[in-house]
């Protein structure tokens, strides 16, 4: 839905998507969704605050395994940073 432009309706179903795989996934799953969320909420000009938390945690999810294994997880890593923009001071 969010390539179709349809981010508001895609907040709901993405928001589902994170629930139902809190506990249950791995860590970079559960930053994906986490992502993919907050890509949902900005576009559809949603809580901006819960958009920047759940990159945020997403972020600190993607770190370690960014460190450890590099590739996909660096990509993903530097997705979610480029998401999150500049750091405020």
């Amino acid at each position: 839905l969010l390539g179709l432009g349809r981010a508001r309706e895609a907040v709901p179903l993405l928001a589902r998507a994170l629930e139902l795989r809190q506990g249950q996934a791995t860590p970079d799953e559960i930053a994906e969704a986490q992502l993919a969320l907050a890509r949902a909420l900005r576009a559809s000009g949603g809580d901006a605050a819960r958009a920047r938390a759940l990159a945020t945690s997403a972020r600190d999810l993607l770190a370690p395994l960014a460190a450890k294994y590099g590739s996909y997880y660096a990509a993903s890593l530097r997705e979610v940073t480029e998401f999150l923009g500049p750091a405020v001071p």
